[in-house]
């Protein structure tokens, strides 16, 4: 079954460009000076040390600087549960880490918007009419765009303009792994 969003309430909130994510093949397959595999890099994580759990994606500052910024706050309030929140940050980080490492993400879009009656985020594009990808559920009574942009880290929120969300965050700036 292809689920179709309302239009009104699609949001593109994150887009990552094919130019900041490095080829897949660039990470398999790397050896270390004895000739054994180093593990992957993790992109994409969740990091359960602080009060929230929070994904972070790690970028590359320059050629010798590796920065790890938060991405997403899974805030509980827009769950059904702490543990609900806690469980999509792992969820939610695995799936990305997975798509990357697939060699599926040479760029991202996360979208806000309504799916039938569920408020959902999902991969895709603004202008698309399925969202197969659904990354996870938002259990709130609040607009989907409003309540994926409280869960959105500084780093990642997009400015206002005329009191409304730009619609699309170009992370050219930042190199990933």
């Amino acid at each position: 079954m292809i689920m179709k969003p309302q239009v009104l309430a699609i949001f593109t909130l994150a887009t990552l460009t094919s130019a900041t994510l490095p080829s897949y093949a660039q990470e398999i397959d790397e050896r270390d000076a004895t000739g054994s595999t180093s593990q992957t890099q993790k992109i994409f994580y969740c990091d359960t040390s602080q009060e929230i759990p929070r994904t972070f994606m790690t970028v590359q500052i320059d050629s010798d600087q590796l920065k790890p910024l938060p991405m997403i706050n899974w805030l509980s309030q827009y769950f059904e549960s702490e543990d609900e929140a806690l469980s999509l940050c792992h969820e939610v980080s695995q799936k990305l880490q997975g798509l990357y490492e697939a060699g599926e993400l040479n760029s991202l879009s996360l979208v806000a918007g309504n799916v039938g009656d569920e408020a959902v985020v999902f991969i895709g594009e603004e202008t698309e009419t399925d969202c197969q990808r659904v990354l996870f559920t938002l259990d709130t009574d609040e607009e989907p765009k409003k309540a994926f942009n409280q869960l959105l880290t500084a780093d990642f929120k997009p400015a206002r303009v005329r009191g409304d969300f730009v619609t699309r965050l170009d992370f050219s700036l930042f190199n990933l792994l």
